[in-house]
């Protein structure tokens, strides 16, 4: 694969969506549109024929991209610097790799609370705010609306490459945009979606831990906001 720009990679997200060929599960028989032979793109033919036999279908398909705009325009339209979220909207998992332009979809386990991508050097941060009773004890936690202190995965070591990747440490990782996404726990119905937090990056160097349940090695990262959270989320996040 050659090199791509960002809106390139979304342009290849955004043919894989509608080919049914992003999602791990291919779904081609929901395709809109089909991969011809020399590399371009045609609609789907039964797609063709249903808009122009089936009036009630061609009203409703009409109706329904009316009203996506419409509600793109009115939540979407002020985008946080170069990318295509919006400060303080929620998004799921799938939103998230989508709208950063991931050639691939991952589920939720595979993700954990980060995935550095290469390909488009993102590296989303998810965090669930408040932890179960019986849930491994991950010290993530905010010391200002602007500063969070989080974990890594475990085992890690402060000289891994996820330590790499989020300290910016080598010359290939030195342009990585981290992005964080918080969301209060992953048990409160309200609350599936991430908040979108903005873009964070990491302060100091990584300070090795041991996990008290495994007796693994961990590593925490001081990150830096560069937008402090509102305030109203970030009571509402914080408070027990």
């Amino acid at each position: 694969m050659g090199i791509f720009t960002s809106s390139e990679y979304k342009i290849i997200n955004l043919t894989k969506q509608l080919s049914g060929t992003f999602n791990s599960q291919k779904l081609k028989n929901l395709a809109f549109i089909h991969q011809n032979a020399n590399g371009s793109y045609s609609i789907d033919p039964y797609l063709v024929q249903s808009i122009q036999s089936n009036l009630a279908f061609r009203n409703l398909l009409t109706e329904t991209i009316e009203f996506g705009l419409k509600q793109n325009q009115i939540q979407y339209a002020n985008r946080y610097k170069e990318t295509d979220f919006v400060l303080y909207q929620k998004y799921t998992y799938d939103e998230v790799q989508r709208l950063l332009g991931w050639t691939r979809n991952l589920n939720a386990q595979n993700i954990g609370g980060y995935f550095y991508d290469a390909e488009t050097k993102t590296l989303p941060v998810f965090i669930n705010y408040v932890k179960e009773e019986n849930a491994i004890a991950y010290e993530d936690r905010f010391i200002s609306p602007d500063e969070l202190i989080a974990l890594s995965k475990h085992p890690r070591k402060a000289s891994s490459t996820d330590a790499d990747h989020m300290f910016k440490r080598t010359e290939a990782d030195r342009n990585n945009k981290i992005y964080l996404f918080v969301r209060k726990n992953k048990d409160d119905k309200e609350t599936k979606e991430f908040y979108f937090f903005g873009e964070i990056n990491a302060h100091g160097n990584p300070t090795e831990v041991r996990m008290p349940e495994s007796n693994d090695t961990a590593f925490e990262i001081q990150y830096k906001l560069e937008t402090p959270v509102r305030a109203d989320i970030f009571e509402y996040i914080t408070a027990g």
